[in-house]
């Protein structure tokens, strides 16, 4: 499957393994069912926990971006290589595409013609990697790069977006 919407999971910062939870919910309006995911640690004394969200790529790529997840010392972007570049290029290569992106999201938005659905999806997730790099870049240089956008990626709401669950 493709790495864009099926990202490894960190360790956690204790050292331990992680696990991805998928818990079932019955709708209360249209009956069908909906899922949430989360990542745990697997060590139970531990308890670190991420935020749970409707796709599974989601909950994977939030918890890589945060506190409790173990960075590693590369991280691999399914477009996006740092392979041989120094860090002001890593910087560079980041804030092109984080605006790239964010360019094609806005005139999708602005235009009136939202984006078919698999696109809106793939953008989502592509921006949702940008913050996971940006936050990865902080942690593995040790510094407080200063990215054009600061604030979590967030496309403006595609108006055929449904919360389709993924399966693993």
């Amino acid at each position: 499957m493709d790495l864009l919407l099926n990202p490894e999971i960190n360790f956690c910062s204790c050292g331990c393994e992680t696990r991805i939870i998928k818990h079932g919910l019955n709708s209360q309006k249209s009956g069908k069912k909906r899922y949430q995911y989360w990542i745990e640690c697997l060590d139970d004394s531990c308890g670190n926990k991420g935020g749970t969200e409707a796709q599974s790529w989601k909950a994977i790529l939030n918890w890589n971006s945060s506190e409790h997840s173990d960075f590693p010392d590369y991280v691999e972007i399914p477009f996006l290589s740092f392979i041989g570049l120094s860090k002001e290029e890593i910087a560079t290569k980041i804030s092109a595409l984080e605006s790239e992106l964010q360019t094609k999201a806005n005139k999708s938005y602005k235009s009136g013609r939202p984006l078919p659905q698999k696109a809106y999806i793939e953008l989502k997730a592509q921006l949702a990697w940008i913050d996971y790099a940006k936050i990865w870049f902080g942690n593995h240089f040790n510094c407080t790069e200063s990215f054009a956008n600061k604030k979590p990626n967030k496309p403006q709401k595609n108006s055929g977006d449904k919360s389709t669950p993924q399966t693993n």
